[in-house]
């Protein structure tokens, strides 16, 4: 999501606020795919993973792969 908006100049947030940077790329203009959609229920993962804190819950890492495979497809798509 932050290169597809990069590559239209937009200027985004250092987040992993999943769920605002999908929809700063919709309110830019940018096609969001519905491969997409639920993909911001991975936010609280990302953090985890970057500060180590502890995270509960189970995550569907079939789901998590369609998300990641989709947004890199998508954001090649779009920065061409």
């Amino acid at each position: 999501m932050k290169a597809a908006l990069a590559r239209r100049g937009v200027e985004f947030p250092y987040t992993h606020d999943l769920d605002g940077l999908l929809e700063l790329c919709r309110t830019n203009g940018l096609d969001v795919p519905s491969a997409l959609d639920g993909a911001e229920r991975l936010a609280p993962y990302g953090v985890h993973l970057r500060y180590g804190t502890s995270r509960t819950g189970n995550l569907d890492r079939d789901e998590a792969l369609r998300w990641a495979r989709g947004a890199i497809d998508w954001a090649q798509s779009v920065t061409g």
